[in-house]
């Protein structure tokens, strides 16, 4: 007997928790004193890239909604704090080869 957990759930569990994620979205958005909302289900979380345009890696730590705009906080080598770029940015930077994974 199979334990079951080899299986992916349906499709309709992955669309609801994308509806949840829209709806928390808003919520946060349209509350000035909003929280951040972390979100952890996304594999490049922890992963290294090369930015081609500083020539410095640097890795993921995690994407956060706050204030309704997501940002993906990453962390540069010899760097002491991280910094949060506008996920829009991030997702182009990855689309044009800016920020490269290994």
């Amino acid at each position: 007997m199979d334990s079951g957990s080899d299986v992916e759930p349906p499709p309709k569990v992955s669309k609801t928790v994308d509806e949840l994620v829209k709806k928390l979205e808003g919520l946060i958005g349209s509350h000035q004193y909003a929280r951040q909302l972390l979100l952890k289900d996304d594999d490049r979380i922890g992963k290294k890239f090369f930015n081609a345009s500083s020539g410095k890696h640097a890795f993921v730590i995690d994407f956060r909604i706050s204030k309704g705009k997501t940002t993906a906080a990453v962390q540069y080598e010899g760097e002491r704090k991280p910094i949060h770029i506008d996920f829009d940015h991030f997702q182009k930077s990855i689309d044009d080869g800016t920020f490269q994974f290994s």
